[in-house]
């Protein structure tokens, strides 16, 4: 009987739980740019790192609802090396609150510099939490204004590392102040950003600034020295059959088979490519076979402007030896960005690693062409090696990029808006390219200098 009713009566399903639906925050704040801060050997210790406002494309304006984000997302939950490197610190604008404190135990609070911005008012909260947060090795820098006579931070002047002061046809004024507090507290750093030319940076550091935060400082001038060329004549050799899509396996292979930091270089980027790639040995017909032309073309390209740093490192400027290595990382940034906004584009293979090579060359190309046109004209022949369409929406990605090297959100957002692009989605493309650059470059920097010296006697074409 029992067994009847169950037959007859029908098991009702249970309906299933709904699943939760997650809603990203509005206060989610986005990485805008990256920017190094030089010292007077050209050594970059220190990156300046820019924020939206969470879901707005400002910099420079966040407020205590966005201090969680940005320190879970870029100092907690992923690791502070993948944006700026292994032993660099970064400074942010950071608004002083008690979040900072909170947490500071789970943040690397000895490689952060807090930015006190003039707008900031010195309350006394707000002065409580730089002094707690001194003593767990947190840094500070202010703006030149903050230490007004009136303003409270001026007697707070000892918990200060760093004092920025802003390019205006008043810098020496302003320097000459900001040296006055250094009277007051002689470990107190002098900070110049906001310059736009060479010659402005150069002022700069002429005067008695300490850092300079800039995109760039100063370009490579070997541009121009015969010797220098001529001695190096095989990066550009390969560099121009790169750019052009003419590789030739016996020029190529002999270029690299000669030299120990092309072939270091590159099995240490196949590897960083394809992590299964367990060759330690240069095998040109192997490589082409297993990755296929462009990500070996990619993995050249990279070698050859490597070269090229190592080129300016022999010069006798201590700084441009050290600046150089940064231009690379930027160099690697751009190629990136540039590749992944033409696949965005749904670009071909071949379309996608010129993209690659042409964001690669841009810092190079346009150096060398400001001081030897004929250099760059035949050794970064782009205006030969892809119609005039193409170089057009390359050249356009380009501009996209240095609008965010130069904080031109204008210029980024013009530049999206060309080919259909969400500046959301533009800044992920930077984080994604920024983390690629800073890892593809760790794997170069294992290269030795010495390395670079020799030439190993075998014959070759070049």
């Amino acid at each position: 009987m029992i067994g009847s009713m169950a037959a007859e009566i029908p098991m009702q399903k249970q309906p299933e739980p709904e699943k939760p639906t997650y809603r990203r925050s509005v206060n989610r704040c986005h990485l805008i740019v990256r920017t190094p801060i030089y010292d007077l050997n050209g050594v970059t210790n220190l990156y300046y790192l820019e924020f939206t406002a969470g879901n707005m494309l400002v910099a420079g304006r966040l407020e205590p609802k966005h201090v969680p984000h940005v320190l879970t997302g870029f100092l907690m939950r992923r690791s502070l090396s993948s944006f700026i490197g292994q032993h660099a610190s970064a400074m942010i604008a950071l608004p002083l609150c008690r979040e900072l404190l909170t947490s500071c135990g789970k943040y690397p609070a000895g490689r952060l510099v807090v930015h006190v911005q003039e707008r900031i008012p010195p309350l006394p909260a707000q002065q409580q939490w730089v002094t707690a947060l001194k003593r767990r090795n947190v840094r500070f820098a202010a703006d030149l204004a903050c230490f007004a006579q009136s303003s409270a931070w001026n007697e707070q002047i000892a918990c200060f590392d760093y004092v920025i002061v802003r390019w205006s046809p008043n810098l020496q004024q302003d320097l000459e102040q900001a040296q006055q507090l250094k009277l007051r507290n002689p470990r107190l750093k002098i900070i110049t950003c906001g310059m736009q030319t060479l010659d402005q940076r150069m002022e700069a550091f002429a005067s008695s600034t300490d850092l300079v935060q800039s995109v760039f400082f100063k370009p490579h001038a070997y541009y121009t020295d015969k010797d220098v060329l001529l001695k190096n004549a095989h990066i550009f050799v390969l560099i121009k059959s790169l750019i052009s899509q003419k590789l030739d396996q016996a020029v190529i292979d002999g270029i690299v088979r000669r030299r120990p930091y092309m072939q270091s270089d590159a099995i240490s980027l196949l590897k960083f490519h394809r992590p299964e790639f367990k060759d330690n040995l240069w095998n040109y017909a192997q490589v082409l076979q297993s990755f296929g032309p462009y990500a070996l073309a990619a993995v050249l390209a990279v070698t050859a402007l490597h070269g090229l740093t190592f080129v300016a490192a022999q010069g006798d400027d201590v700084f441009a030896k050290n600046a150089a290595f940064e231009t690379l990382k930027c160099s690697m940034l751009r190629a990136r960005m540039l590749y992944l906004l033409a696949k965005e584009q749904n670009m071909n293979d071949a379309e996608c690693n010129l993209a690659f090579i042409y964001g690669l060359f841009s810092i190079e190309r346009v150096w060398a062409g400001r001081q030897n046109p004929r250099v760059a004209e035949t050794f970064f022949p782009f205006s030969s090696a892809a119609d005039p369409g193409l170089l057009i929406r390359l050249e356009g990605f380009l501009e996209t990029v240095r609008g965010l090297e130069n904080l031109n959100l204008t210029q980024f957002v013009r530049g999206l808006n060309i080919f259909g692009g969400d500046p959301g989605h533009g800044l992920q493309v930077y984080e994604h390219a920024l983390i690629w650059s800073n890892a593809a470059s760790l794997q170069i920097y294992q290269t030795n200098y010495s390395d670079f010296t020799v030439t190993l006697a075998m014959p070759a074409a070049i």
